[in-house]
């Protein structure tokens, strides 16, 4: 088995970079196209700061008694424990401005070449937060490929 080289595998990660066609129709009759990126666990610490979430990091000795699987499953098991509906905006808007990579989402003052996430009709907004929480390391589809392919 070949060790895969840096350059490799840097392309590889960047090449995580997604298109995604919006919903909505532009004025020149084609669909917006932005470029989203899977969340990790930088996207999900700012996630529960926004909510004001205390995570539980896990410590070395946690880390030594628990798989990574099931700080996961803990993780997965804080965030149900939201009251989604009381906090979709919140959810919803810091996922956009965190995982879209390409028009650059900012919360508020954007400039002249960023948007601002209140700028984004309803209906785009909630296709790219369904798409980036598919691709989610929490999402069920992406534990089930996890197992897979730890199997």
């Amino acid at each position: 088995m070949k060790v895969t080289s840096p350059a490799t595998y840097r392309r590889s990660i960047s090449a995580k970079e997604i298109p995604f066609a919006l919903p909505s129709i532009l004025e020149n009759g084609k669909h917006p196209v932005f470029i989203l990126k899977p969340p990790d666990i930088p996207e999900f610490l700012k996630l529960f700061k926004a909510l004001n979430i205390e995570l539980n990091i896990p410590t070395e000795e946690d880390l030594a008694k628990n798989t990574i699987d099931e700080i996961k499953d803990r993780m997965q098991k804080q965030l149900e424990e939201i009251n989604i509906l009381e906090n979709l905006d919140v959810i919803v808007d810091t996922m956009v401005i965190n995982c879209v990579v390409r028009p650059k989402v900012v919360r508020s003052n954007p400039k002249k070449d960023e948007l601002a996430v209140s700028e984004i009709v309803f209906e785009d907004k909630m296709a790219i937060f369904e798409k980036i929480w598919s691709l989610s390391p929490l999402s069920k589809e992406e534990e089930s490929k996890r197992k897979s392919f730890q199997q």
